[in-house]
């Protein structure tokens, strides 16, 4: 399937940091501000451009549009052993809860 840009250049903060694992991936660093220039397709990732000039593909859960209100709870983990990167979904726990659902 082919990525269309989108209509006008979209602006997204960094919420969590990424450090490229491939020429076609951009680091990003948390509180960052980037545009992004290719909508995710469905595979997770989307290509973004930051102020220094930089392109290049970053996983779409690690940006969150300017101006949204949808909060997330999905926690990035990276496996090193494998390269790839694992979303853990949790639902929020109450403060006194002593344990976390598996």
């Amino acid at each position: 399937m082919e990525r269309s840009p989108p209509p006008e250049a979209i602006q997204a903060r960094v919420v969590f940091e990424y450090t490229a694992a491939s020429p076609y991936e951009l680091s990003i660093s948390e509180g960052e501000t980037v545009k992004i220039l290719e909508e995710d397709d469905g595979s997770g990732w989307i290509k973004v451009a930051n102020n220094s000039g930089g392109k290049g593909l970053v996983p779409a859960s690690y940006v969150k549009v300017a101006g949204s209100e949808k909060e997330s709870n999905i926690t990035p983990r990276t496996s090193a052993q494998y390269g790839v990167l694992i979303y853990l979904r949790c639902p929020l726990l109450p403060a006194d809860s002593h344990s976390a659902p598996i």
